[in-house]
């Protein structure tokens, strides 16, 4: 049985866009950063409680109009690292469009346990959109 089987958990598919590292010629000549990729990621979301949540908002600098999300990334299991705290993502929420920030992480206390369950994830979720 799944750790996400609790229905708290809500499972979604966030689309971070980063760009590659690149360089490329841009139509004059002039070296640019490559343009940013949508890098999709499964994963299992639930709201925080409400002292983690003063704890994220503390830690982002958020205020009352942001919802505190955690949970784990499914596929891929790893966060990919070029995903960095502040990335944002479009994430539809009870049937409202808003965008989901990632919040700092810490490295785990046991290694081995995102290979197992995912990397944990936390962030907030604001109405509206990406600018």
């Amino acid at each position: 049985m799944t750790p996400f089987a609790d229905p708290i958990f809500q499972q979604y598919t966030l689309e971070f866009a980063v760009s590659g590292g690149l360089l490329v010629e841009n139509e004059v000549g002039d070296l640019v950063p490559s343009t940013a990729q949508a890098v999709p990621v499964k994963m299992f979301l639930k709201p925080l409680s409400s002292f983690n949540e003063l704890r994220l908002r503390e830690q982002m600098g958020a205020d009352d109009c942001e919802v505190g999300l955690a949970g784990y990334c499914t596929n891929p299991s790893i966060l990919p690292s070029n995903i960095k705290a502040g990335a944002k993502a479009p994430l539809t929420l009870d049937g409202i469009d808003g965008v989901f920030t990632l919040a700092p992480r810490a490295a785990p206390a046991i290694t081995i346990l995102p290979s197992i369950l995912g990397t944990k994830i936390t962030g907030g979720w604001r109405k509206g959109a990406l600018p």
